[in-house]
């Protein structure tokens, strides 16, 4: 994982928010995506915020849009905020 890659995680009602830090590689892309299937269970909807990423690697876009593609199928709430990581 990228030394500064971070997820911040914050609960409102049954929504969860991850806001994303750093730069985004291939460990960082499985980190987030067993953050979202631990959370599938407990929250109706999930917005990953990705403004504050700063550098995203090719090979962590490829891992995140391979398992994300997975993850959608599973649940159909999640919407990921802002331009860095469009699926």
């Amino acid at each position: 994982m990228a030394r500064n890659f971070k997820i911040q995680t914050r609960h409102n009602h049954r929504a969860l928010h991850l806001q994303l830090t750093g730069d985004f590689d291939g460990s960082s892309a499985c980190e987030l995506l067993s953050a979202l299937e631990d959370c599938l269970d407990t929250a109706n909807r999930v917005y990953v915020h990705t403004k504050t990423l700063h550098e995203i690697h090719m090979f962590g876009r490829m891992v995140f849009e391979k398992g994300f593609s997975r993850i959608r199928k599973l649940c159909c709430g999640i919407v990921l905020k802002g331009e860095k990581l469009v699926v």
